[in-house]
């Protein structure tokens, strides 16, 4: 072991593989600085070009990129190994210095047995892997914001990890959530009466901790008739001054907010959702939130039949009827990945948008379901066709379509 001191701090412990280390970190920081705000049609081509770019093949000529010639590539030392099919599957631990898949990273999870259907979330490569960047970044006083489309859980794992770390004796969080009608005047109450007075014109959370502001539904609020959003406006001014002027004052004194960071999540702009200004963009530090994978999505909901036979009391279900868990859990993808194709939004039907929320209705419905009346193969068929039609067939307006999905179904 070597170690070093620098003035004025205790003495350093440095490993021996330090370099080793080193380079790994490089390899994992280019990874999410870079891939992590890139989107599930980008990631894969990202993907290939940081894999031949670490294995020192020539990507300037491959890729023609417009650079000056840098000489011969070189390899970049590593330890990943061929065992991970994407990059962004794969979670550095410095502490051994090697490369964890990110679902060995965490215990196998199951369902607590009395646990209702909406405290139901199961681990993902996605939530597992947000979960550690907003942690790693928030104790780093760096602003995250997280993206993704609608039903992707994003605001459940941010929320779940806020309560899990972020709720302690040296952290507290505050947490608000944007709509159309949101006001500038009222994020900035909701923020300072969240607030303790440190001195005169400085606030901040409790003595002796540190906080996160979670703003959920961020690019929800109306543009005004200049094209800003005021309580986005509002926040990025505390971005670059470190506060604003407290209204509530004769002399509109200047109000500064410190030992605070900001953590966000929004969906991307469209269907009643604005584009943000890049210049409050630019503090966070972006991450990107996949749609769900026909993978991921078997493991969620097989966990969550798994956890509605075993919450079964009194009477259980039929062996019969518990072995078509999987048949039901990919009939309901399949229908769900099918409907949203033949069936797309037009003027005269605007309102048929499907999302992931969609598929959990369906299995939040059978769940509601008793030993009592699910005596029978039949039973849980019929249940479950009742539960499609009730979820996705009931938003088509013409006979047509309800036809249609009908034979779809």
């Amino acid at each position: 072991m070597d170690y070093r001191k620098r003035d004025g701090a205790e003495t350093v412990e440095i490993p021996g593989n330090i370099e080793d280390i080193c380079m790994n970190a490089l390899i994992f920081s280019a990874i999410w600085g870079v891939g992590g705000q890139l989107n599930e049609h980008t990631r894969p081509i990202f993907n290939e070009y940081l894999k031949k770019l670490i294995a020192g093949e020539n990507v300037q000529e491959e890729y023609k990129i417009d650079i000056e010639d840098q000489g011969n590539p070189l390899k970049i030392p590593n330890k990943l190994g061929t065992d991970f099919d994407s990059l962004l599957d794969a979670s550095f631990q410095p502490d051994s210095c090697s490369w964890l898949h990110w679902t060995k990273t965490v215990p196998a999870y199951q369902v607590p047995v009395g646990a209702s259907f909406t405290e139901v979330i199961v681990p993902t490569v996605d939530s597992i892997r947000i979960q550690y960047l907003l942690k790693s970044l928030l104790q780093k006083s760096k602003h995250t914001l997280i993206v993704g489309p609608t039903g992707t859980g994003k605001s459940i794992t941010v929320v779940n990890e806020l309560k899990n770390t972020f709720q302690s004796e040296e952290w507290t969080y505050l947490s608000l959530s944007f709509s159309a009608q949101t006001t500038s005047a009222q994020t900035q109450q909701i923020i300072d009466g969240g607030m303790e007075k440190k001195r005169k014109g400085v606030y901040g959370p409790p003595l002796g901790k540190e906080g996160v502001i979670f703003v959920d539904d961020l690019n929800m609020p109306q543009k005004e008739q200049f094209g800003a959003q005021p309580p986005i406006e509002l926040l990025r001014q505390w971005m670059d001054y470190g506060g604003w002027y407290d209204f509530a004052t004769v002399d509109r004194d200047f109000r500064a907010t410190r030992n605070v960071r900001f953590a966000a999540a929004m969906g991307p702009a469209g269907a009643g959702r604005a584009a943000i200004t890049n210049r409050y963009v630019r503090h966070f530090n972006v991450v990107y939130v996949e749609p769900y994978s026909d993978d991921s999505m078997n493991a969620i909901y097989c966990s969550v039949m798994d956890w509605m036979f075993r919450s079964a009391k009194k009477m259980t279900y039929p062996a019969s009827v518990e072995k078509l868990k999987e048949n039901i859990v990919s009939s309901t993808i399949g229908v769900y990945n099918q409907i949203i194709k033949e069936f797309r939004p037009t003027p005269a039907k605007s309102h048929y948008i499907y999302n992931l929320r969609d598929v959990s209705k369906v299995f939040q419905g059978l769940a509601k379901s008793s030993p009592k009346a699910i005596i029978s193969e039949d039973s849980m068929i019929k249940l479950w066709a009742h539960e499609c039609l009730r979820v996705f067939q009931d938003r088509l307006i013409s006979i047509e379509d309800r036809d249609k999905f009908s034979e779809l179904l």
